[in-house]
């Protein structure tokens, strides 16, 4: 991958976290606090491959990260 195509995958990746930030923003708007699940779920759930199935929370492994 060039230097150039390296800058284009940035650029987008920061257009994606600034559109997030955007929605979360959105979902806030009318001034009611949220709790994370709630406010996770009104604007897609984007981090939800973070989360531990219960046998690997149990076994005290981390989950994997494909």
């Amino acid at each position: 991958m060039s230097a150039k195509d390296n800058a284009a995958v940035i650029r987008l990746f920061d257009l994606l976290e600034a559109r997030y930030a955007l929605r979360v923003i959105w979902a806030l708007r009318d001034g009611h606090p949220q709790t994370f699940r709630l406010l996770q779920d009104s604007v897609g759930g984007r981090y939800t491959q973070h989360t531990q199935h219960p046998p690997e929370r149990t076994a005290g492994r981390p989950p994997d990260r494909t």
